[in-house]
């Protein structure tokens, strides 16, 4: 006889908050989590298929593969919608001898008497719920008691999938959060739009190397969220039409109007960020307006865009040792990315690529 968590939900996608709870239902109920993902939920369509859904979930769960596992018998059922009774019934039958509980949100306390046989799951499992977020406590209290629910302690999270799918929050594994960019599932539908294929490659791995810079300094601390998406929309200027470019830097731009045409798009860049991703933090723009050239007094956003464009992994030249010094320590790497990119722009014949800002930036900073 042991313990089966039954973690259901839709999943689109799995993220860090869902982790949080599962790994505090193993550790304080004992026994494995079980998370079934929904093809058809009873409350909501999901964004992303279920074949991706799927996937992601098994990519985030790997590193907890002892005690979590997945089943997929929702996703192979031609129910719809899936009810959880079903599952319930379907676990009861199978693992007779065990204890079922069944793992869900406050949120969905509050809703727990909507549910399709809410008394009879409840007599066939615990119900054990986590909180997640200051929501109504309108039939906490009622739905509590009238199920026998127990609740599970630990520290709240406002992590949401409908923030992660609308990019106001990267809080999942980096391995999900690659697997996202590479199917263009949610925000990179919309934002696979500004760039070329080979563009649009640059980008990814640029973000994914910010962010990999942002894990491995520990000693520092760089936001992940920052990281991500100025590392992914520093491009957005890039291959905007050369009049529009033009405009741009005249009434938004205007002291930066005679720079060289090649570093127009780090400040045309900022500004479609601001105008249509609705990004309104500083850091995050100021690091995608000096990804380029850099400048004097630079940020720790900053460095990390900058070094992240100049050395992620696609680039065709070695950059394997300057990346294993950024991610040692940041400060010291990019001193290494910024020394090495002086010597690149002093080597070429056509002199038109030095412009003030980088130089002011070398001045400040390779003394």
């Amino acid at each position: 006889m042991g313990n089966i968590i039954i973690f259901g939900g839709s999943f689109d996608p799995i993220h860090n908050g869902h982790l949080k709870i599962a790994l505090e239902a193993h550790e304080q109920i004992g026994g494995k989590v079980v998370f079934v993902p929904s093809k058809y939920p009873r409350w909501k369509e999901p964004t992303a298929k279920a074949e991706h859904r799927l996937k992601m979930l098994k990519i985030a769960i790997k590193p907890y593969s002892s005690f979590f596992q997945i089943d997929d018998l929702e996703i192979n059922s031609n129910k719809n919608p899936n009810y959880t009774i079903d599952t319930i019934k379907n676990y009861k039958e199978r693992y007779p001898e065990d204890n079922l509980y069944l793992l869900i949100g406050e949120d969905q306390v509050n809703k727990f008497h909507d549910w399709k046989n809410s008394e009879e799951i409840s007599s066939l499992a615990t119900i054990i719920y986590y909180g997640r977020n200051e929501s109504s406590h309108i039939h906490v209290e009622k739905n509590v008691q009238k199920y026998h629910m127990e609740h599970l302690e630990g520290e709240l999270s406002n992590t949401s999938s409908t923030d992660i799918r609308e990019m106001r929050s990267v809080d999942l594994p980096l391995y999900v959060l690659a697997y996202i960019l590479e199917h263009d599932l949610y925000f990179a539908k919309v934002v696979r739009k500004y760039y070329s294929y080979e563009r649009y490659k640059h980008v990814c791995s640029s973000a994914m190397t910010a962010c990999l810079m942002a894990m491995m300094n520990e000693n520092v601390h760089i936001d992940f969220y920052q990281a991500f998406v100025a590392s992914y929309l520093h491009d957005l200027g890039k291959e905007v039409r050369s009049s529009v470019q033009e405009e741009i830097m005249k009434t938004k731009f205007y002291e930066f109007k005679d720079m060289p045409q090649y570093c127009w798009h780090q400040f045309v860049g900022r500004q479609l960020a601001k105008d249509d991703f609705c990004i309104d933090n500083e850091d995050i723009l100021n690091a995608i307006e000096y990804h380029c050239t850099g400048r004097a007094n630079m940020s720790l956003l900053e460095k990390v865009v900058y070094c992240a464009d100049k050395i992620e992994p696609t680039r065709e030249y070695p950059t394997q040792e300057m990346l294993n010094a950024c991610n040692r320590d940041i400060e010291e790497g990019f001193l290494f990315v910024l020394n090495e990119n002086k010597k690149h722009i002093e080597s070429k014949k056509n002199k038109n690529v030095i412009n003030q800002l980088s130089e002011e930036c070398f001045k400040y900073y390779l003394k």
